[in-house]
């Protein structure tokens, strides 16, 4: 356990200071009946374009989400705090918790590139770490990794390329050793939600927590990401953060979809059902070397020559991403598992390649485009 961990002394000065000249607001009517609000410059006319009115401030606290999370998930609220996505809420634990030209980030390869964007944003060093070939830590390469200089750990679980789920074990031995914020990332959670470290939050004051809705809760156009920590961690970053955040259609929806929470069960369990299936599928195509198993909404595959098949799927509209840059990622892309429907597109698609892209085939294709254009000339 993090025992030695200070929040107060842990924060950088100018953000001590701002928090000492800072004092909490709360809307005076809050909760109040038969109000005339003429306080915030809000338009008394309704919204245009959409029969809904959102023509209000959005509540800054989102209490009535935080409230449905926290029975939803058995967590009390005020370990509970809301961003617009998971981006906003990694963004400002680097900013509020680190220094300008001073700190640095640990973080294990492959990882997700907003990384290193919002640790270049912040002016942080990135230090890196590969994960081992079954993209997992070793607690004694971690240990030597840390210097004076780490004030983040940021861990993707599961990780975004393979989506393989690290070992409890070994994120807990590693949180408890370090004196700094660990940023355990589950974005991708939800399909293997019993290896979450929420539970953890009480006994680790330094370790915060961030899930999205983006993935199990097909919200990502709604922008919601949730954070959870101790409450001096929660009530630190909720003086800092911008107000109204969290717009009013993300609240409203999500506190929607948490009354149906067997829905995104049962969409959870037809995803897991699709991403085996596809799995074996892809087994049974000649130019793909492996595929890895998977803890996520999505496959990393190894095929024979990666930016031969992306080229001949992008003809073709289909886009997977090119991960063979990543470490123990060479000659991979990865496929987001879709609907049965666009699996099956995707498979026909990959079965036809060969044919396809035969030499005697591209001339005719290529002739063809020549042709057209200068028809069009």
């Amino acid at each position: 356990m993090a025992t030695q961990f200070d929040l107060h002394n842990f924060l950088p000065r100018h953000i001590r200071k701002l928090l000492h000249a800072k004092t909490a607001t709360s809307s005076k009517h809050s909760g109040a009946f038969n109000v005339l609000a003429l306080d915030k410059n809000e338009s008394a006319w309704g919204t245009v374009g959409t029969d809904s009115d959102y023509s209000k401030y959005p509540d800054s606290e989102a209490t009535l989400l935080r409230k449905e999370l926290s029975e939803y998930l058995k967590i009390s609220s005020d370990k509970i705090m809301l961003g617009n996505g998971s981006d906003e809420l990694i963004d400002l634990i680097m900013r509020v918790f680190t220094e300008n030209g001073k700190d640095h980030v640990l973080a294990f390869s492959p990882y997700a590139a907003r990384v290193k964007h919002f640790a270049a944003l912040n002016g942080l060093v990135v230090d890196e770490m590969h994960l081992n070939t079954a993209f997992q830590l070793s607690i004694f390469q971690v240990r030597n990794h840390i210097n004076e200089h780490t004030k983040i750990m940021y861990i993707s679980n599961p990780n975004p390329f393979s989506g393989i789920c690290l070992r409890g074990m070994d994120m807990v031995d590693i949180i408890g050793d370090f004196n700094g914020i660990v940023i355990v990332d589950e974005s991708c959670i939800g399909y293997q939600p019993e290896n979450s470290l929420i539970e953890y939050i009480e006994s680790y004051p330094n370790l915060v927590i961030v899930q999205s809705f983006s993935n199990v809760w097909g919200m990502a156009g709604l922008r919601l990401g949730v954070l959870f920590a101790s409450p001096q961690i929660v009530e630190v970053l909720n003086k800092v953060r911008a107000p109204f955040n969290v717009n009013s259609m993300a609240q409203e929806i999500a506190v929607k979809a948490l009354h149906i929470a067997e829905q995104k069960d049962r969409i959870v369990n037809e995803t897991i059902l699709e991403r085996e299936r596809l799995k074996d599928e892809l087994l049974q195509l000649k130019f793909v070397q492996e595929v890895f198993n998977s803890d996520a909404n999505y496959l990393l595959v190894r095929v024979d020559k990666p930016d031969h098949l992306i080229e001949y799927l992008d003809d073709e509209r289909i886009y997977v991403y090119n991960a063979t840059a990543y470490h123990n990622c060479s000659n991979c892309v990865r496929i987001t598992v879709g609907s049965v429907e666009q699996n099956q597109r995707l498979l026909k698609t990959l079965r036809e390649m060969s044919a396809k892209t035969a030499p005697a085939r591209m001339f005719l294709k290529k002739l063809g485009q020549t042709l057209q254009r200068a028809g069009c000339s």
